[in-house]
C-alpha cells in the first residue's frame, strides 16, 4: 500500500513537472520569435534554460523546506526580471509568473501563495508603468494579477486533491495496520482461550479423575487385607473399584476429546452444534431440538468454543443425571447479550445442588472468563434449565 501511494505521488509530480516544462518550452519559442537581435535571442534562451535547470535540479532537494522553497521562488523571480536589467524586450517573461503562481499555491501555505501572487502583480504594475505609463501599468498589473490568481487557483485545487489523497492513503494504511493488529490480538485471544481451556481441564482431572483413582487405590488396599477373611465383602468392594475405574476412563475420554480441537471449530457454530446433537442422539434415546437466531454469526473463536463446550457439557449432564426423554437447545440474541438456553424434561436439579456438582463448575468458569453469567433452574413443568449469557458488543454480532 505504501509503495503504491509513493508510486502515485511520483506520477503526479512527473505530470506536473512535464506540464511546466512544456509550458516553458512554448514560452522559449515565443520569446525567441518576439525579440529581434541574435543577442536578445541568445540571452532570452539562456535565461529560460537557467529557469528550467533550477526547477529540475534544485527544487527536488528543497521540497521539504519552506524557507528554501520561498528562496527558490525569489531566485526564479529575479531570473524573470533579468531581461529588464539587460535592456531586453520583456516579451513573454511576465507569463512565467503564471507558472510560479501555480507552484506557490501548490507547495506553500495559501497565505504565502497569495502573497507571492501579489508580489508578481506589483512587479507587473511597476514594469508596465515604467514602460507604458501608469494607466497601462494598472491595467496590465490587474490583468497579470488576475491571470496569476486564476492559474494559482488550479495549483491550490490540485494541492487539496493531493493532500486529500495522501490523507486517504494514510487512513487506509492505518486501517490496514489496525486490521493486522486485530488479527494478532484474535490469535492471542485464541491461544489464551486454549490455555485457559487446558488449565480448566487440568483442574477437572485433578478433582474428578484424581479422586476416582485415589479412591480405587484405597479400596484395593482394603481388599488386599480382607480378601481371605471375608471374600464376599471383598467382591463387593471390587465391584465398587470397577465402577470407579470405569468412571475414570469416561472422564479421561472426555478430557482427551475436549483437548483435541474438533472439526466443529472450523465450521459455522450452528452447524457444529447440530453435529453435536446428531452424534448425541445416535447414542442416547433422547429427542433433541435446536434453534438459533439468524443474526448470530461471525462470533470470535473464544465465544464459539465456549458456547460449543457449554452445549457439550450440558448434554453430558443430561445423559448422566437427568433421565430425560426430550431436551432443547436455543441460542438467541436478547438485548446486548448472546443467550444460550438448554432445558430438558428430566428430574431437574436437586434442591441442595452444589456449584461443583453435575459438571456445573466448568460452565460457571466459562461464563466468568468472558464476563458472562449463568443460572441453573428447575422448570415449572419439570426438568432442568441452564441459562448461559455472554455480553455482546453494541452494534455488531461479533464480540
Amino acid at each position: 500500500m505504501e509503495k503504491r501511494a509513493e508510486t502515485e505521488s511520483k506520477k503526479i509530480n512527473k505530470i506536473t513537472n512535464l506540464v511546466a516544462y512544456i509550458t516553458i518550452l512554448i514560452f522559449i519559442i515565443l520569446q525567441v520569435n518576439i525579440v529581434q537581435s541574435i543577442r536578445e535571442k541568445i540571452i532570452s534562451f539562456v535565461i529560460m534554460v537557467l529557469f528550467v535547470i533550477l526547477w529540475r535540479f534544485w527544487l527536488p532537494k528543497i521540497e521539504n523546506s519552506k524557507f528554501y522553497l520561498n528562496l527558490f521562488i525569489l531566485v526564479e523571480t529575479i531570473l524573470i526580471l533579468t531581461p529588464l536589467i539587460l535592456n531586453i524586450n520583456w516579451g513573454i517573461f511576465p507569463y512565467i509568473f503564471f507558472v510560479l503562481s501555480v507552484f506557490s499555491l501548490m507547495e506553500l501555505s495559501f497565505q504565502n501563495g497569495i502573497i507571492w501572487i501579489l508580489i508578481f502583480s506589483i512587479i507587473s504594475f511597476f514594469v508596465f508603468s515604467y514602460q507604458l505609463g501608469v494607466y497601462q501599468g494598472i491595467l496590465f498589473g490587474l490583468l497579470y494579477g488576475a491571470g496569476s490568481l486564476f492559474f494559482g487557483g488550479f495549483g491550490y485545487a490540485l494541492s487539496i486533491v493531493i493532500e486529500s489523497k495522501r490523507k486517504q492513503e494514510d487512513l487506509v494504511n492505518e486501517l490496514s495496520e489496525a486490521n493486522k493488529k486485530l488479527k494478532e490480538y484474535a490469535s492471542k485471544v485464541e491461544q489464551l482461550t486454549l490455555i485457559e481451556e487446558r488449565n480448566r481441564l487440568s483442574r477437572e482431572m485433578h478433582d474428578s479423575l484424581g479422586h476416582h483413582l485415589v479412591s480405587a487405590s484405597l479400596l484395593l488396599e482394603i481388599v488386599k487385607r480382607m480378601i481371605k477373611e471375608n471374600p464376599d465383602e471383598a467382591y463387593k468392594i471390587i465391584e465398587t473399584i470397577k465402577k470407579e475405574i470405569s468412571e475414570s476412563l469416561d472422564e479421561l475420554r472426555n478430557v482427551v476429546k475436549t483437548l483435541r480441537k474438533p472439526y466443529e471449530f472450523d465450521i459455522p457454530l450452528e452447524e457444529s452444534i447440530k453435529n453435536l446433537i446428531n452424534n448425541f442422539s445416535k447414542i442416547e434415546n433422547i429427542k433433541l431440538d435446536f434453534e438459533m437466531d439468524e443474526d448470530i454469526k461471525d462470533l470470535t473463536f473464544d465465544y464459539k468454543i465456549t458456547i460449543f463446550r457449554v452445549c457439550q457439557e450440558a448434554l453430558t449432564n443430561i445423559e448422566k443425571h437427568s433421565h430425560a426423554t426430550e431436551a432443547k437447545i436455543s441460542l438467541k440474541k436478547i438485548n446486548n447479550e448472546i443467550v444460550l438456553i438448554i432445558e430438558d424434561n428430566g428430574v431437574g436439579f436437586p434442591k441442595n445442588i452444589k456449584d461443583d456438582s453435575f459438571g456445573l463448575k466448568g460452565i460457571k468458569e466459562r461464563a466468568k472468563i468472558l464476563g458472562g453469567r449463568v443460572s441453573f433452574e428447575n422448570r415449572e413443568e419439570g426438568g432442568a434449565k441452564i441459562i448461559f449469557s455472554l455480553p455482546l458488543i453494541q452494534g455488531g454480532n461479533s464480540p
